[in-house]
């Protein structure tokens, strides 16, 4: 086959400096794909923070967007302008109008980075969206499974979203006095982390609710919380009233909302807080637990759901099950169920402070961002294979495949 120049359209919404997860996944795999490519092939679209202008970030051109999603009616003018081999979307998908319809007609090469964060979608949903992409990469194998039992036939071997392990290391927590009172964390308490976005979708009034089942089952334990989020403002409930609600009031500490708006805290003070707790508590269906892998990466246990990605992830920590599944949601979801956290928390207790050098391993062997990156390497050597062969694209000049085959070429009389 020819020789290719790859190309790279990236969609991740987030701006790879921005202090999300999505921001995170661009900030540590862009830049691994600029060494292997060269940064001048790398084409970021950050739409959800970059508007009406362009910009550079560690020599990637940096695309705007013209609304606080995908979006998706800049595509086709990127994709004309760039002209990449491929566009590589990450994140939900099953929401997508515009880039199935280009797809479907040619006019771009579309590769899906899938979660599947949900029990079940109507097949309508997956056969009016990721049926038209050249190839959906699932986050994991619980997302293979579920694509592939939709009956598609483009999806590939799943790659996760990855850790920086060279960040995410254990760490002793007494070495941060400062970061342990600042998150209301004592020695001589029991410790809880969480840490998401205020969204319906986490469950966080039944974990919550959960954790308040420990509390007044076992008055003589000091359980602290930090619950990492937007407390009212930048989300979908008034998470004080809940922890009110749940009888946490006085057991629980928030981060500073000012800082949170003012682009939020930093991957490093992120590393020293999930460092310092005794459990973290992720026990909601998330496409890929990123949250649960960092903790894991420094060997703190997690209490995770028994649907999903977590069992994939969590080597350290206890599966909870569900109290039913939520048909109000649009699509289907777990509801973990509060009793069940209530009693994880119980048994996790008298490991507190304790570290899992298994976990750890764990992490590093099959969620580095190094691995990530190969993987993903290999998959792009065989999408230009694929695509050199079945031509999907229109070549400049031909190529040596295509030179070969005229030279065999035999006039007949």
């Amino acid at each position: 086959m020819g020789k290719q120049q790859v190309r790279i359209l990236w969609n991740a919404k987030d701006a790879p400096w921005i202090a999300s997860g999505y921001g995170m996944v661009g900030k540590h795999l862009l830049p691994r794909f600029a060494r292997q490519y060269g940064a001048e092939n790398i084409h970021i679209m950050a739409p959800v923070y970059v508007r009406d202008f362009t910009t550079e970030w560690e020599g990637m051109q940096v695309l705007p967007g013209i609304n606080w999603d995908y979006s998706e009616e800049m595509v086709k003018s990127h994709w004309d302008n760039v002209k990449p081999t491929f566009y590589l979307q990450v994140g939900d998908w099953y929401q997508m109008k515009q880039v199935p319809q280009l797809a479907a007609s040619n006019q771009i090469l579309w590769v899906h980075w899938a979660p599947y964060d949900f029990l079940r979608v109507p097949k309508g949903i997956v056969d009016n969206t990721l049926k038209y992409a050249w190839k959906v990469v699932p986050w994991s194998r619980y997302a293979e499974e579920k694509l592939r039992a939709h009956g598609l036939t483009n999806v590939t071997s799943p790659i996760p979203l990855g850790v920086e392990t060279r960040l995410w290391q254990p760490l002793d927590r007494r070495q941060f006095p400062q970061v342990m009172a600042s998150l209301g964390f004592k020695e001589s308490a029991y410790n809880i982390l969480i840490i998401g976005a205020n969204q319906r979708r986490k469950y966080w009034f039944e974990q919550l609710e959960g954790v308040g089942m420990y509390v007044r089952a076992h008055p003589e334990v000091e359980v602290r919380l930090y619950f990492h989020t937007h407390m009212q403002s930048g989300g979908e409930a008034d998470m004080a009233l809940i922890l009110e609600e749940c009888g946490l009031g006085k057991n629980y500490v928030a981060p500073d909302a000012y800082t949170l708006a003012c682009g939020g805290y930093s991957e490093e003070q992120l590393v020293m807080m999930v460092n310092c707790a005794d459990v973290v508590i992720n026990a909601c269906l998330e496409g890929f637990g990123l949250v649960q892998a960092q903790a894991q990466s420094v060997g703190v246990p997690v209490i995770t759901l028994t649907s999903g990605v977590g069992q994939e992830i969590v080597l350290y920590g206890v599966e909870v099950g569900t109290m039913g599944a939520d048909y109000a949601a649009p699509l289907l979801k777990p509801v973990p169920s509060p009793l069940n956290v209530a009693d994880a928390l119980a048994a996790l207790y008298p490991q507190r402070g304790q570290r899992s050098s298994l976990a750890v391993e764990h992490v590093r062997k099959n969620y580095s961002w190094d691995v990530v990156a190969d993987q993903w390497f290999a998959l792009i050597e065989q999408l230009m294979f694929e695509r050199e062969r079945d031509s999907l694209y229109v070549p400049t000049e031909p190529g040596p495949l295509l030179l070969e085959k005229a030279a065999r070429a035999v006039r007949l009389p």
